[in-house]
């Protein structure tokens, strides 16, 4: 029945954004002028990246026609044309260097607060930077820096995203000041049992060794998926756990197979469970479970785990 109702409103989503436009049913339509983002007030004056929070901007809401509400992605180049790749030489890595990335930063308010690292990694990532070691004895990146947005609706796939996908105009930072940092996998923690036995260690800050070898991490070349994976040995009798997003304690980044704080008895067929996750605290138990080595791919994006009984890992 929810798929039913998933499709149904997606239905209903194209609809709207392909009938026609009359004055007793409006619709929506590509808009003509994509000057939407202002020139920040600040844009004379120096960014130091390592230094600020927030690189902030703002704009207008293209005119779609309908009450919808964008979503604003920030896109950043070394190069105001947004095609030529950056040749200065800060350069590291010519082949890996591109020409705009877009930043993982998104919004539907038309004030952008964006993550001053966020531009710090993108302005590696147009250098060919993919890990920190390799600004070892490099000077970090120092001049103008382009920014357009991408006003997209997330929820259009296929034809209709790219026709109402449009890019704004492009904004000048005169001085942006980078720094050594690169964008790398975000990862999860495996908080239970197979850590440290019973009673289960915390998940804080004091224990961030202790969990260090329990990290589920994002794939290299899926940074931002939210999808993460890792394979551990599960000994006798201790598959039982949850994740968490950050060692913050034992509530606010929680997940698990559901929201209670209690047991949630699974089990494999032919070495392969599949299943939720949701916010909460709920334990994936095995009974009677033998030890074995457990691939586990937690997606946060579309709230499932998968666990795989397999042979152990190379080294």
């Amino acid at each position: 029945m929810k798929k039913i109702l998933l499709l149904f409103a997606v239905i209903l989503t194209a609809v709207a954004f392909t009938a026609c436009n009359d004055d007793e049913n409006p619709k929506a339509y590509q808009p003509t002028d994509k000057n939407f983002l202002n020139v920040p007030p600040l844009s004379t004056q120096t960014y130091d990246l390592q230094t600020a929070g927030t690189v902030r901007l703002t704009c207008s809401q293209p005119d779609y026609g309908v009450g919808t509400t964008p979503m604003y992605g920030v896109q950043v180049s070394l190069n105001e044309d947004f095609t030529t790749v950056y040749t200065g030489s800060e350069v590291y890595d010519p082949a890996k260097a591109v020409a705009f990335v877009e930043l993982p930063y998104a919004t539907t308010n038309t004030t952008l607060e964006v993550p001053a690292k966020d531009v710090a990694n993108g302005i590696s990532t147009l250098l060919g930077y993919t890990d920190i070691t390799e600004y070892e004895g490099r000077t970090p990146y120092s001049g103008p820096l382009y920014v357009r947005l991408r006003s997209y609706f997330p929820k259009l796939d296929g034809e209709l995203a790219e026709m109402y996908s449009i890019e704004s105009n492009v904004v000048k930072l005169d001085n942006v000041l980078g720094y050594a940092t690169v964008r790398q996998p975000a990862w999860i923690y495996l908080v239970g049992t197979p850590v440290a036995g019973n009673p289960w260690p915390g998940p804080t800050e004091d224990n961030a060794a202790l969990f260090e070898p329990w990290k589920l991490y994002e794939a290299d070349d899926a940074i931002g998926s939210d999808i993460y994976s890792a394979t551990f040995m599960i000994p006798d009798g201790q598959f039982e756990f949850r994740f968490y997003k950050a060692l913050t304690g034992w509530d606010e980044d929680s997940y698990g197979a559901q929201k209670d704080d209690n047991t949630v008895d699974i089990g494999f067929e032919d070495d392969e469970y599949a299943g939720p996750i949701v916010k909460g605290k709920g334990k994936y138990h095995v009974p009677g479970w033998t030890a074995a080595w457990v691939k586990m791919t937690v997606n946060l994006k579309s709230m499932s785990v998968t666990f795989d009984i397999v042979e152990e890992p190379a080294e």
